[in-house]
């Protein structure tokens, strides 16, 4: 082993490129044979232009929307923050009773939290999924208090899915009603995952990294938040450079933010009035492909800014307003999400059964040709909007974490150093060494750590032998880490997944 240390850090590697695993949108209602306008609606955008469908299904989707693609664009699963429900629109194994609380219980078809949870591929498996998610408590003010993860395994039930873990806290406070977002790190492997804090100027950040969620962080900075949220969104730039958070009641706040310490920096704050400015009105966000405009959907009004202008908020220009139509109610505007298209989709602040499109985001002003009603959908679509961070976002080129070697030698080292079988297991693995020094002269230990990085198991081992049995009969089922340590420090890693 030429230098443990350093192959440590490039077990995993990511490709960031030609990922599709945001193409297939989940909208919409439960299926009704009296009221044929209820259903699910989807969109796949495997097709040019996208293509917009019915599906019958006995789930509903609304604040609470998260869909995952296999790097194909071949839809897995999606949930509403209640349920995961797989490509057959029938729940997987296990994939229920997610975010437990008195909330769950009043809103069993559907979690009323926008932005309410984020769904991370995993780092170590192919197969493996990580739903992070927000739990509500049930008073007037709308306070989060868990940040959850939830872990599915896409190769069990012969590729239906089967819920490994679930409702892991990895964060606990009081937390703001939504915005939950995630970016990738400047090394263009692991992902930052950010939630305001409530009523503060605080933001949490959690790294996620092969080994696991590591311990939050929190940073103090920019306005300082004295009233409840309102209905809005928060999300980071395709490139990763900044990030700006808005809601109706708190105005738009945008801040800089460096993929590679995880910190906010430069805030900017903006205030947008409107007539719409009450609890009934709502608001989102949503930046352009290239970065540079930021476009707010507020209740009635379309706004973009330049961000990269001077004065932001010098820059701002009304592209749209609600043109009075209703399907059937007003088709006023709410939350945006940018689809892999390059266009920018909004929907409504009411159930209706359209979307809105701005067509070409990167041009300036009016040009940026915003078309209402633009897309009818088959049933009615409800407040909830498909929350997708950027998938295809690489390492940040140049940067101080711009690292990571690609080595094959250093990854096949890695890989043959230390070997779990089997894996998945269930009642024993195997762990199988290759060693260069089975002197006896260093200490040899094998640790066994949760996703959260807890220390569950550590065992001794003889340096004379290279096969070691370990029984994992009492630890729950879920994702796992078995380090190997030489002499008091980690030469290898490997993830282990035990199911029962």
């Amino acid at each position: 082993m030429k230098n443990p240390l350093l192959l440590i850090q490039f077990l995993f590697l990511v490709n960031a490129n030609a990922q599709k695993t945001d193409y297939h949108w989940v909208f919409g209602q439960a299926t009704s044979t009296s009221q044929p306008i209820h259903g699910g609606t989807d969109l796949d955008f495997n097709t040019a232009p996208v293509n917009v469908f019915k599906v019958d299904r006995q789930f509903r989707f609304d604040y609470t929307n998260i869909s995952i693609c296999d790097v194909s664009g071949n839809f897995m699963f999606a949930s509403n923050g209640i349920n995961i429900i797989g490509s057959n629109q029938e729940q997987i194994e296990n994939g229920f009773g997610l975010n437990p609380g008195q909330v769950a219980d009043l809103f069993s078809d559907g979690y009323p939290c926008p932005q309410g949870a984020i769904v991370l591929p995993s780092l170590s498996m192919d197969s493996l999924f990580h739903l992070i998610h927000l739990r509500q408590l049930y008073n007037p003010n709308a306070i989060v208090d868990k940040v959850f993860y939830t872990t599915v395994d896409m190769t069990q039930n012969s590729g239906k899915g089967k819920v490994l873990e679930k409702n892991v806290p990895i964060l606990s406070d009081s937390l703001s009603y939504h915005m939950l977002t995630a970016v990738r790190h400047g090394n263009g492997r692991d992902w930052w995952v950010f939630k305001p804090e409530k009523l503060s100027n605080g933001y949490y950040r959690i790294l996620f990294t092969p080994w696991g969620f590591q311990p939050a962080q929190k940073q103090h900075i920019g306005h300082s938040f004295s009233v409840d949220d309102g209905r809005g969104q928060a999300l980071f730039s395709p490139d990763g450079t900044k990030y700006a958070r808005y809601d109706i009641r708190n105005d738009l706040h945008i801040f800089d933010f460096d993929r590679c310490t995880g910190e906010l920096s430069n805030p900017v704050s903006i205030e947008i009035v409107d007539s719409a400015d009450t609890l009934s009105g709502a608001g989102g966000a949503a930046f352009s492909p290239n970065s540079r405009y930021l476009y707010i959907p507020s209740t009635t009004k379309l706004y973009q800014f330049d961000t990269w202008a001077d004065d932001v908020a010098a820059s701002k220009v009304t592209v749209g307003e609600w043109d009075g139509f209703s399907s059937p109610l007003p088709t006023t505007f709410f939350m945006a999400q940018l689809g892999p298209d390059g266009r920018i989709y909004i929907n409504g602040l009411n159930s209706v059964n359209v979307l809105h499109v701005i067509h070409e985001p990167d041009s300036a002003g009016l040009a940026c040709n915003f078309e209402q009603h633009a897309i009818t959908t088959p049933t009615l679509v409800l407040q909830g909007m498909p929350h997708f961070p950027n998938y295809r976002l690489g390492k940040w080129e140049g940067s101080p974490c711009d690292s990571m070697l690609t080595s094959e030698t250093v990854e096949r080292e890695m890989t043959e150093t230390l070997k779990l079988h089997p894996n998945p297991a269930s009642g024993f693995f195997v762990a199988d060494l290759n060693l260069d020094d089975y002197s006896g002269k260093l200490k040899t230990a094998v640790l066994v750590n949760d996703a959260l990085g807890r220390l569950v198991a550590s065992h001794t081992l003889s340096p004379y032998s290279s096969l070691h049995r370990f029984e994992v009969v009492g630890l729950p089922q879920g994702y796992y880490i078995v380090s190997l340590c030489r002499g008091g420090e980690i030469v290898a890693k490997k993830p282990l997944i035990i199911q029962r």
